[in-house]
């Protein structure tokens, strides 16, 4: 790769102005026994999003899609400013582990 290669920078997180019927913070624990078809890290989009709706599916909500893409590009903002990246103690603790 080349420095010409460097891709633009985000200059705003994704959804930044999505009022809040807009944009969901995605859980980390499963959805899927609390509210069907909801996005959350342990599982991202549930199966029940890939069913068919005619066989009971349900769309992904629009909302996680906002929710977790804001997530990812505020980190990617945070990193590309050069700011400091403090270590969780329990991510650390958690890899150490395995």
């Amino acid at each position: 790769m080349q420095i010409s290669d460097i891709p633009e920078k985000f200059p705003i997180p994704w959804a930044n102005g999505a009022g809040g019927g807009f944009i969901e913070a995605i859980p980390t624990d499963s959805q899927i026994a609390t509210t069907p078809g909801r996005a959350s890290l342990t599982d991202g989009f549930p199966p029940l999003n890939f069913t068919p709706i005619g066989g009971g599916g349900i769309p992904p909500f629009g909302k996680d899609f906002n929710g977790i893409i804001n997530r990812e590009t505020a980190w990617l903002r945070w990193l590309n400013a050069g700011e400091p990246v403090i270590p969780a103690r329990d991510l650390v603790q958690r890899s150490a582990m395995k």
